[in-house]
């Protein structure tokens, strides 16, 4: 029971330091945050913040896959694990959740920031991020093409279309409308990838009364 205990506590003060990792990012800026700074909003001195994440890079690459965790609990879209797929699920909202998920980050401030800088880090095989990335571009596509196909089994969209092309480009379309979102932040990185997705014969919403599951 105490180690049980013991683990809960260290849990709670690890997530702690990943909200204010997030909170003084939005505030400061990425390259500006600093694990002092962090350290000093969670009362903790540096080394102990060290304890829980080896560096700064490998904080903030938890901070993302706390919010990929998230998202997958609140939408089950996107996140390291997800259990079902889009092969199981109603996608006849596919195309308005994912916009929304969009939008959700634009709405997270310092969030898009780590991810565009984690990412570009990431292209170096030998970066901490890089194993990350890679596992989660893998996932992203499979969700995506999984979604997709499912789609154009129901008829949402032609059967014609190559569903792993099309979830490459919705993917790159994805993170290239976060690196402009950084500097046009009026952007609505939602409407982007509806027009996409619109334009190869998806709905823009839900047909009324759902799909025919035939």
């Amino acid at each position: 029971m105490a180690t049980r205990g013991t683990y809960a506590k260290g849990r709670a003060k690890q997530g702690k330091i990943l909200d204010a990792a997030l909170a003084l990012t939005a505030r400061k800026g990425f390259k500006e945050t600093s694990i002092q700074e962090i350290a000093d909003e969670v009362g903790l001195s540096q080394p102990g913040v060290l304890y829980h994440f080896p560096s700064r890079d490998s904080l903030f690459i938890e901070v993302l896959r706390r919010h990929d965790q998230n998202a997958l609990d609140a939408s089950r879209l996107t996140g390291p694990g997800a259990a079902a797929g889009w092969e199981h699920r109603d996608v006849s909202g596919f195309v308005q959740e994912l916009a929304s998920l969009m939008r959700t980050n634009a709405a997270t401030p310092g969030l898009v920031e780590i991810y565009s800088y984690m990412a570009i880090a990431a292209s170096d095989a030998t970066h901490e991020a890089h194993c990350f990335f890679v596992e989660r571009r893998e996932m992203i596509r499979r969700e995506y093409s999984g979604a997709l196909r499912r789609m154009q089994e129901i008829g949402l969209l032609p059967a014609e279309l190559d569903a792993e092309a099309i979830a490459l480009a919705l993917h790159a379309l994805a993170d290239g409308l976060q690196l402009l979102w950084l500097s046009e932040p009026e952007l609505d990185m939602g409407a982007p990838i509806i027009n996409f997705l619109q334009a190869l014969g998806a709905p823009a919403a839900p047909p009324v009364g759902g799909a025919d599951e035939r």
